[in-house]
């Protein structure tokens, strides 16, 4: 029988099941890496047409998450990076799969963050915890290092690198492109250049400029527009872009100019500009290109510290480059989203989650306005005239503004001042806000004036203040301004500008005086109550939050209302609101999936919850006891473990009812290896007794979940690869024995458990635990080769010694296999 290829490949896949599950299950690996990959494209591609800047959260586990998907064999949606990325209390449903994963598994064992001179490996590590000597000599002396995931840069500012030569600079970059080619990653050498120019250490971007960039590539031009030195630009660019044959005709400009605008270096981006720019538009293969781009520019543009250049760019961008006759209104709504949100707010404090940012002062966001005004806003089509002029007469100098609150409004006049959240402010203040608001307000950003407005104010009790915000914005508006002020003053005033036949009003209070005024006058809508509960819960404002549920119980029954209390930390909000919850049912909590999901996706609040464990069992039903008995065993609570593993083997009911609580008992299959981490960061690993204590309750907790797992499942629990890995990685014996002393008689440990165990240890070191295999278990080809490969590959000298010595009959071998690794690896 003759086979043509497709029929022979079919035929050798039907005969080797094994084979086409391998082809199927890398195929789907590959599927979902691309999406992965185009998902990031997708993110970033979309924030640069919106004209936004992408941000980063401060916590290391939210900014290395999204590299972990990556290659994490599971589904990976654009609904689950946005939601991994949020704040604690701009939490979204999460609808992904991973909503329903608990975090246990990426918590550490303290043993397993204890470093040597020989086990640091980790440059992030190093330069996170201020090692940079001990890097630097790691670096001369050529040995292992591991750059991981390319975040290491975050941390490697001028102030932990100051002791560093520029040899050593150079060799740092040269080390991490090598790591990453060897590893197969070269796309992350790529991005590690783009993170350095991010995070701006300019001796970095200075190494890289002469080692990593050739020529074509036009992140190099990135790189120095970010450092702002016009005479490096000049020195590595040519005069003019037609006069080069090296391939740097393909400079991007535009990009170029956005990075020296949006990291405040006017000068270069001057520069540029002046040099460039005439020339692309000569050049007509690069008119489109440029056309294209130039959105980003006259987005950035408004970051430029020169005003006269700024006009002068966004008039020339009006009449030479096609579709840019009028302004992107989704970035100029976006500019004055942000200047509304400045307005008595500090600009660093609302803007600490961005990676870089400039923050113009008010007075240069007024004129940025007028300019866009004067040049976008007043020349539109005929039919949209009227309404044009209409914004032409709204925008007002803030000299006006000043004359107009002096004279017809304020009580003080001249000596007026204010205060909001200690700092004082003066009627010059008090006249460039208003003048920014005036601005502002015919831009379709109503909610936002609200809340600046209601910052304003707060400034002072003055009615005249009202009076004057009453001439431009409805009476609707006015009172759901003044209602987020500090004084019912301002509400009292609003209240009498409202027509009587108005009833319903999103009136969110910020204080007991200003909720009782609101309630005293009748405008206290219930539904509005969720919205002033959340705002008391973060400030931990009991007084309110009880007087809130007092008066709308009914409202206040959601159960994000108890995440939230949760997320806060704070035993007394959280007892505040599950007692005014709990005082109405008179029965436990049952929390739906996905408020659960929240909650035990978050370690901190699973650790105070187990913390807190005795306080809070009478109010809530945990809907997933094993995800709690985990965080339990991690955390070390032993009381909590006991709570919920039944002390009654004889027990056989799957669940025993406990008072108003249900109970898992002794059949549970429990994760044992959760209880060998022992304690979170939480506590100071420098305690020696505290290390002591938690490592004698962690046996305790151990010995205790042995004691009731029915033998049948302790032996499959214990025979885990994660409890050998866990094992072997904190390289404790005791710990090793205690769970070796809980296995049934007749039953015995699977090879491969005792394999992974004696690799984690030559993995990571532990000479202590693989003596202990060797003497104790007698444990067969312990010191295989591929064992002692990893400990010479991680340059475990103390190891090797003790192989070299006591192993005389393989030393042969040893050497040998020394021979063939580079040197460089060996101390």
């Amino acid at each position: 029988m003759v086979m043509d290829n497709d029929q022979l490949f079919k035929h050798i896949l039907f005969q080797n099941r094994y084979l086409f599950s391998l082809i199927i299950e890398y195929i789907g690996y590959i599927n979902r890496l691309e999406n992965a990959q185009k998902i990031e494209r997708d993110v970033i591609r979309g924030a640069q047409t919106k004209g936004l800047l992408l941000r980063h959260i401060g916590s290391d586990r939210k900014i290395n998450l999204f590299y972990t998907m990556l290659s994490a064999d599971n589904h990976y949606t654009k609904e689950c990076r946005v939601n991994k990325s949020v704040l604690t209390h701009q939490y979204v449903n999460r609808q992904s799969y991973y909503a329903n994963l608990p975090l246990v598994h990426k918590l550490k064992h303290p043993s397993l963050a204890t470093r040597t001179y020989q086990t640091v490996q980790c440059v992030k590590w190093l330069l996170k915890n201020r090692y940079g000597n001990l890097l630097a000599d790691k670096l001369a002396k050529g040995l292992v290092l591991d750059f991981g995931e390319v975040m290491w840069t975050k941390y490697a500012t001028q102030e932990r690198l100051k002791d560093f030569s520029e040899d050593t600079i150079k060799l740092l970059i040269k080390r991490a492109i090598t790591f990453y080619n060897d590893n197969k990653m070269p796309s992350l050498g790529d991005t590690m250049a783009v993170t350095i120019i991010t995070f701006g250490n300019k001796r970095l971007i200075e190494e890289l400029l002469k080692i990593y960039w050739n020529k074509e590539f036009n992140g190099k031009y990135d790189a120095m527009a970010s450092l702002g030195d016009v005479a490096l630009f000049k020195r590595e660019t040519p005069t003019t872009t037609t006069t080069t044959t090296t391939g740097l005709e393909n400079i991007n400009i535009t990009s170029a100019m956005v990075v020296a605008l949006k990291n405040g270096h006017t000068d270069l981006f001057r520069y540029i500009y002046e040099t460039y720019h005439q020339e692309y538009l000569k050049e007509n293969n690069k008119m489109s290109t440029y056309a294209k781009e130039s959105g980003y520019l006259i987005v950035a543009v408004l970051f430029c510290k020169d005003l006269e250049l700024m006009k002068k760019v966004l008039q020339e961008a009006k009449t030479t480059i096609p579709n840019y006759t009028i302004f992107p209104q989704p970035s100029w709504s976006n500019y004055i989203g942000g200047v509304l949100n400045s307005i008595l707010e500090d600009p660093i404090k609302q803007n600490r989650y961005s990676i870089r940012h400039i923050f113009p002062s008010h007075q240069n966001q007024l004129e940025t306005i007028r300019i866009v005004s004067e040049i976008y806003l007043n020349d539109e089509e005929e039919e949209e005239l009227q309404q044009l002029q209409q914004q032409k007469q709204v925008f007002v100098s803030q000299e006006s503004v000043e004359t107009d609150l002096i004279n017809n409004y304020l009580v003080l006049k001249k000596d007026w001042s204010g205060e909001y959240k200690g700092t004082t402010y003066t009627i010059t203040d008090l006249s460039l806000y208003c003048t920014l608001i005036h601005a502002c307000k015919g831009h379709l950003h109503i909610e936002r004036i609200i809340k600046a407005v209601g910052r304003i104010l707060s400034l002072s009790d003055d009615q005249g203040l009202c009076r004057y915000f009453s001439t431009f914005l409805s009476p609707k508006k006015l009172i759901e301004a003044a209602s987020q002020s500090r004084f019912p003053s301002h509400i009292i005033y609003a209240k009498q500008q409202i027509p009587s036949s108005h009833k319903y009003y999103k009136l969110v209070p910020r204080s007991i005086e200003t909720y009782n005024t609101i309630k005293s006058i009748g405008l206290l809508y219930g539904p509005n109550s969720t919205f002033i509960l959340k705002r008391a819960i973060k400030a931990n404002d009991l007084e309110l939050v009880r007087l809130v549920a007092k008066d709308h119980g009914v409202y206040v029954e959601s159960q994000d209302i108890i995440v939230l209390a949760l997320e806060t930390g704070n035993p007394e909000t959280v007892v505040c609101v599950l007692e005014s919850i709990y005082s109405r049912r008179n029965n436990p909590i049952k929390l739906l999936p996905n408020p659960s999901a929240r909650i035990f996706h978050n370690p901190s609040v699973c650790h105070f919850i187990v913390s807190h464990f005795n306080l809070l069992e009478r109010y809530v039903a945990w809907p997933r006891v094993e995800l709690i008995l985990e965080y339990a065993m991690y955390f070390s609570k032993m009381d909590v473990a006991r709570y919920y593993i039944n002390e009654s083997k004889s027990s056989t009911s799957s669940t025993v009812s406990s008072g108003k609580s249900t109970r898992y008992v002794s059949n549970y299959y429990y994760q044992l290896q959760y209880g060998f981490n022992v304690f979170s960061t939480k506590i100071k690993r420098e305690l020696p007794e505290t290390i002591h204590q938690l490592f004698e309750r962690q046996q305790e907790i151990i010995q205790l979940a042995c004691r009731f797992i029915e033998p049948g499942r302790l032996i499959l629990s214990i025979n885990n690869i994660p409890v050998a890995t866990a094992l072997g990685s904190i390289g404790d014996t005791s710990l090793v024995d205690t769970v070796k002393s809980n296995v049934a008689v007749g039953e015995s440990l699977s090879p491969g458990f005792y394999q992974e165990l004696v690799k984690m240890a030559f993995q990571w070191g532990h000479l202590t635990l693989i003596k202990h295999m060797d003497y104790k278990y007698h444990l067969s080809k312990i010191y295989s080769m591929e064992n002692v490969k990893l400990a010479i590959d991680n340059n475990y000298k103390h190891i090797i010694d003790f192989y070299l010595k006591e192993r005389n009959g393989y030393k042969k071998q040893v050497l040998q296999l020394i021979d063939t690794i580079s040197p460089k690896n060996i101390n």
